[in-house]
């Protein structure tokens, strides 16, 4: 299992990666044609299904976006004339549909945790966004809590704050025909979970935290 920035990621080829990247090289070998020594070696990483460098994964989710206009050639396709091309082996070396639906997948993870908030990322008042069960969910810092506990008022939820990832309190927003208004739900959020948003739209500030500056203090 490899990490990235302290997270687990499983980057191990699957099964159907390994095969379609087996598949690359004996085209290859047969019809002389196809990728390059680069391919070739990332082919025989998949085959082994190697556990793979979150770099490597980035590179295979560039190398699928620049390759994409390969299946628009002849010989791409089963019955077209000059199956399998040269672009169709090249593709089959990294992994095929497999491997490019694999690699964006943790490539989109990776990029969500670039941009979790740092420790000193977020301040009361911020807007924020964050992975819930129903969706991207949207909200407004309302008390952060650096070295102790936030209970989420109605509800037996605590969230421990520490100061390497600090909680918040959030007041969720909820989209309408107007924009986005606040509701009276609040949740609770380690800021490794958060990711910093520009104000929502149509959201109109008429001085929701009266006591921000006690709120600060706490």
């Amino acid at each position: 299992m490899a990490t990235y920035k302290g997270e687990d990621i499983d980057t191990r080829p699957t099964a159907a990666m390994a095969e379609e990247a087996q598949r690359g090289l004996d085209w290859r070998a047969e019809f002389g044609r196809g990728g390059t020594s680069v391919g070739v070696a990332r082919a025989n990483q998949l085959r082994r299904r190697e556990e793979l460098s979150p770099d490597t994964v980035r590179r295979m989710a560039s190398f699928f976006a620049r390759h994409e206009v390969d299946k628009e050639a002849e010989g791409f396709r089963v019955g077209e004339q000059g199956y399998p091309s040269a672009g169709r082996i090249a593709w089959a070396l990294w992994g095929g549909d497999a491997g490019q639906s694999w690699a964006n997948e943790r490539v989109s993870r990776m990029n969500t945790i670039d941009n979790r908030a740092a420790p000193d990322a977020l301040s009361i008042g911020d807007f924020v966004r964050w992975d819930s069960s129903g969706g991207l969910a949207r909200g407004r810092i309302e008390r952060i809590v650096r070295d102790g506990e936030i209970n989420v008022p109605n509800s037996d939820f605590t969230v421990t704050g520490t100061p390497e990832d600090p909680a918040a309190l959030i007041r969720i927003f909820r989209e309408n025909e107007e924009g986005w208004s606040p509701t009276s739900v609040r949740v609770g959020h380690k800021f490794s979970t958060l990711t910093k948003i520009d104000a929502l739209r149509g959201y109109t500030e008429k001085r929701p935290y009266p006591n921000e500056h006690a709120a600060r203090l706490t």
